[in-house]
């Protein structure tokens, strides 16, 4: 039987964004934390998973079926709280981070001709339903876009080890680029941290500050003196109608199909 374990990988950046609700052409929104459907296209990618395959279908629907059934856990170090801030501001500043955000226009001023300047006309999104310029009246189309701010995740992915052996792999030599969210979102440290046998080994490591992944957070948990706490965020089945809810399941990549996933938050020191 092959044994269990877990794949520790470090999402850290100056920009990510965690996008599970994008209303394009008007606002492509992030979470405060890694979203499940991120990751796993992530590895698609680095796996070269070609969702515009004609003949990928089948090979996409079992990549991401086998990727689904691995647990996935997400910690990220809660800010350093400013003590001035009321009681409300101060849990708020502890659990979230800073969000930037980008004003952008698409489409404006390109040339339908397209006998004459084929290349503008492609620059002009069209829709979905029918392909036609989605700025009908020639003008461009607004779009926001939200970024987390040097945000430093861990990302723990549970499952058999040769399937983490795999996933590590592919991610340490991809066949196509990695990025947090969108391309402009480069990792700035290397993903693959190390594979932990058991859960007790990693929060051994964790308690301890022996692996450097570890050590980093625990130094910036301490610096200055400020109590910072460790924000993580697991799946759950709790849909009452108090849990936080996530469009983040795939089921497609290529039909853009995604299933609600319950998400559990915890802070712990």
């Amino acid at each position: 039987m092959d044994e269990a374990g877990l794949l520790a990988l470090r999402f850290k950046s100056p920009l990510q964004s965690w996008g599970t609700d994008a209303k394009f052409p008007y606002v492509r929104s992030t979470q405060t934390m890694p979203s499940k459907s991120g990751v796993i296209g992530m590895i698609c990618a680095a796996d070269g998973l070609d969702k515009y395959d004609p003949d990928g279908g089948g090979r996409e629907a079992e990549q991401i079926q086998k990727l689904r059934k691995l647990s996935y856990e997400f910690w990220q170090i809660a800010p350093c709280p400013d003590e001035n801030l009321d009681g409300k501001r101060l849990e708020q500043q502890k659990a979230r981070p800073q969000i930037l955000f980008e004003y952008q226009t698409i489409g404006g001023g390109y040339s339908r001709d397209e006998a004459s300047r084929p290349w503008e006309k492609c620059c002009i999104p069209v829709k979905a339903s029918d392909g036609k310029p989605r700025d009908e009246d020639g003008q461009a189309l607004p779009y926001w876009r939200h970024y987390l701010q040097d945000c430093d995740f861990v990302a723990i992915i549970g499952g058999n080890r040769s399937t983490l052996d795999r996933i590590g792999a592919v991610l340490e030599n991809p066949k196509w680029g990695i990025w947090f969210g969108t391309k402009c979102c480069l990792p700035s440290t290397p993903l693959v941290e190390r594979i932990f046998s058991s859960k007790a080994e990693l929060e051994e490591e964790w308690k301890n500050g022996t692996h450097i992944i570890f050590r980093h957070a625990r130094s910036r948990k301490e610096e200055n003196g400020c109590h910072r706490r460790i924000r993580c965020h697991r799946t759950t089945n709790d849909f009452s109608s108090t849990s936080t809810r996530w469009a983040d399941e795939p089921l497609s990549f290529r039909d853009r199909s995604y299933a609600i996933r319950s998400i559990g938050e915890e802070f712990f020191p």
